[in-house]
This record gives structure tokens, sequence and C-alpha cells, in this order.
């Protein structure tokens, strides 16, 4: 998503599994402990499910324009 500081910033988008639960938080102390720094979201958003492709392959390009309008 675009970030004003640094030009683009990591946004996870996240499908819970049916039953589960999970915050923001958990998931961004959950990659902290795991990957670099730069690559740790600085923000989550919940959706209920992913688009996809005719194929069945996540959409990402549909994410991407969902996701990356400045607020």
């Amino acid at each position: 998503m675009p970030d004003d500081h640094w030009g683009e910033a990591v946004k996870a988008c996240v499908v819970l599994k049916k039953g589960k639960t999970a915050d923001a938080g958990d998931i961004i102390a959950f990659c902290r402990k795991r990957i670099a720094a730069y690559k740790v979201p600085k923000s989550i958003d919940f959706l209920p499910e992913l688009s996809r492709t005719g194929s069945g392959k996540i959409f990402k390009k549909a994410l991407k324009e969902r996701h990356s309008v400045r607020p």
C-alpha cells in the first residue's frame, strides 16, 4: 500500500479459518518473531475471502487496486 514516508508499506490481507480468531496485533507479533522487520505488515485487513482468477489463483491485481487507495 502507498506510504507517505517510504513510498510503499506492507499490508496483509487475511482470511481466517472458520472458528478461528486473531487480531491484527497477534498477526503482526507473529511476523515480527519470524521475518525481517521491513517485511512485517504495518496493517492487516480481515476479509471474508480472497478474490480469485478463473483458474483459481489469488487475483493479486484486484487486491492491490482495492487496498492501495490512500485514505
